[in-house]
């Protein structure tokens, strides 16, 4: 439920055969909820809806929540555009009833924890490649923070002291982290508080990935 915004901005993100993401192209939709993206190359997309109303400068807590190519659904999958192909046309639903999660977050000695970079990302191994899952956040100068347009699920919870939040997306990685992340149950529509604390060990594995 909820009254499509009057512009959004829709983002195809192109995927490498390595998994990794790069440079997306972007379009605007018209009140009526139409779009274009043009010049995109063949290749595996994942498509976004930005989570921010302009028109407004408020904050509009959706999520896409299907997408079909082709009388296909592609939700939970990559966009495929092939060789070869002039134009394809896609269906892209939102749905209102996003999550929220807020908190504090907390140094080693309890303290808030100010501008800390926080990421979020599935609990399920099968999603965590996928952008769809994976949200980031920052504290405030009093340590609090908020992580809107959450799809509803459960999720890994990390304050990551590192300047590259994408790095969690690689599996190795998160392999060694997902032990000191807080699990977090995110319901339809619902508000979830947690409170968080900055792990040395954390730290350790940030710093020997950043080397």
């Amino acid at each position: 439920n909820g009254n499509l915004p009057e512009q959004l901005n829709v983002a195809m993100t192109m995927r490498t055969s390595g998994g990794n993401y790069f440079t997306n192209r972007q379009a605007q939709s018209g009140p009526d909820g139409t779009f274009e993206v043009t010049e995109l190359p063949p290749g595996k997309y994942e498509v976004a809806i930005t989570p921010w109303s302009k028109t407004s400068g408020q904050a509009s807590y959706y999520y896409v929540s299907s997408i079909v190519v082709g009388g296909h659904d592609v939700t939970e999958s990559d966009v495929q555009i092939p060789e070869g192909v002039a134009s394809m046309e896609m269906a892209i639903r939102i749905d209102f009833r996003a999550g929220t999660v807020t908190g504090k977050v907390l140094d080693a000695d309890g303290n808030p924890l100010p501008r800390a970079m926080l990421v979020m990302l599935a609990a399920d191994p099968n999603k965590r490649s996928s952008l769809r899952y994976f949200k980031m956040g920052g504290s405030t100068t009093s340590g609090l923070y908020t992580i809107g347009s959450v799809i509803p699920g459960s999720y890994l919870l990390l304050v990551w002291p590192n300047q590259d939040p994408y790095a969690l997306l690689d599996p190795d990685i998160m392999t060694m982290l997902e032990r000191y992340a807080t699990p977090v149950s995110v319901s339809g529509s619902a508000t979830v508080s947690q409170e968080l604390k900055l792990n040395s060990d954390v730290q350790k594995i940030a710093l020997s990935v950043a080397q």
